[in-house]
């Protein structure tokens, strides 16, 4: 059973790790096999390490402020330092679009710059310093978190939109440009998926079900575990023919456009 692990062996960072999707992917990279460096802000990420610990796999934490290049910088070489390589990448982590729900005209500046420097520099800034660790190591696996939001508009999400349309883009950059190192890049496009960082926005429970059911055509809400099957795939050998894609997880919601 062991040899089935698809990422056995495997080096990779999750950032946005503490919880909800990418405590998912973290937990599931595990129990594939592979060791696991955690990236938050949030202290919960010692006990996503702990989960690791726990399930019999390697695991380390980085408390990391997203917003901030120069803790960015420094995921990497804590990375080589304490494991020795690296062969997977996820770039998780993004402020969710609730929080600031802004149209174009009302988006302040200072948001603006936030929300590109969470959801869309800290990828670019971390891809640019794991591609020569890719390339050591034979080759690797870039997954971008995106969302459904960057391949169709909401009202007043503006400064999100265009972070994750960003990151849909610069995910084809990469497998362009690194294909020939061996070097996959795919993003994954989340919908609807119930996690527990919602629940800050969301006043009605039953009346948000109800919405999503209405919207979608599996009529409920995904789960982080359905993002992280994805993920794991698209960092697997199982997809070593995969570059360049963009894998939408939303229950068919977009194919109603």
């Amino acid at each position: 059973m062991d040899q089935q692990r698809r990422l056995k062996g495997k080096i990779a960072i999750v950032t946005g790790a503490a919880s909800g999707i990418g405590e998912a992917i973290a937990l599931r990279f595990t129990c594939e096999g592979a060791c696991v460096v955690v990236v938050d802000i949030q202290d919960r990420g010692l006990q996503v390490v702990e989960k690791v610990r726990q399930q019999g796999g390697k695991g380390e934490f980085l408390r990391v402020d997203l917003s901030d290049m120069a803790q960015v910088e420094g995921v990497i070489p804590s990375t080589i330092e304490r494991f020795g390589g690296l062969d997977i990448l996820v770039n998780n982590a993004g402020l969710y679009g609730w929080m600031n729900k802004k149209a174009i005209g009302d988006t302040p500046e200072e948001v603006w710059d936030k929300t590109l420097d969470v959801n869309l520099k800290s990828a670019y800034l971390l891809c640019k310093a794991a591609i020569p660790q890719l390339i050591r190591r034979g080759g690797g696996s870039i997954v971008n978190i995106a969302s459904i939001g960057g391949i169709e508009a909401f009202p007043e999400f503006a400064a999100y939109t265009v972070s994750k349309a960003g990151l849909i883009a610069l995910t084809k950059s990469l497998a362009l440009d690194y294909g020939r190192q061996h070097i996959r890049a795919n993003a994954v496009c989340p919908g609807a998926i119930d996690t527990p960082g919602n629940d800050v926005f969301i006043e009605d429970r039953a009346k948000y079900l109800d919405i999503i059911a209405s919207l979608t055509p599996l009529q409920a809400p995904g789960v982080p575990a359905d993002v992280a099957s994805a993920v794991v795939f698209l960092a697997s050998d199982e997809a070593r023919y995969v570059t360049g894609i963009t894998l939408i997880v939303d229950g068919g919601r977009t194919a109603q456009a």
